[in-house]
């Protein structure tokens, strides 16, 4: 009998952290680009591009929050870019990294220039760049 409790408070605990809500407005999907074998060519629109501090520059950002966030504060981005900081690049096809500092780089296009997304940590840029080594960049679609 004892054992059948512990089977059922199991179960229960179980599916309940199954059940746990999901925000209503996540990113649709995500694809990793290589911007650097040949020339991307980024779609008209507004652009801002993410000031990484000395910190965010070694370890990152959680840019999934980021994207997250701003659409919680009603900013309405189209397309983002994110190169992670790494010690190593590796170019398509080859199986040999070269030792490098890889800095990090946010870009996000909207539709049309906010001033919300200096709150953010963004600054509007006329040129987006995602910098050197460029060869494994996530890309977001809403």
């Amino acid at each position: 009998m004892k054992a059948n409790y512990y089977l059922v408070l199991l179960g229960f605990l179980l599916s309940s952290c199954s059940a746990t809500k999901r925000d209503a407005k996540v990113i649709s999907s995500d694809v990793f680009e290589d911007h650097l074998t040949t020339e991307f060519v980024f779609q008209q629109g507004a652009y801002y591009q993410f000031k990484f501090d000395d910190a965010s520059m070694v370890n990152g950002i959680d840019e999934l929050a980021v994207l997250n966030e701003l659409v919680k504060q009603g900013v309405s981005w189209q397309d983002a870019w994110y190169k992670a900081p790494s010690r190593m690049c590796t170019p398509p096809g080859s199986e040999m990294g070269m030792m490098v500092i890889v800095e990090p780089a946010f870009v996000i296009r909207l539709a049309k220039k906010s001033e919300k997304m200096s709150q953010f940590g963004f600054g509007f840029t006329d040129s987006p760049s995602l910098g050197d080594c460029a060869f494994s960049v996530k890309r977001y679609i809403r």
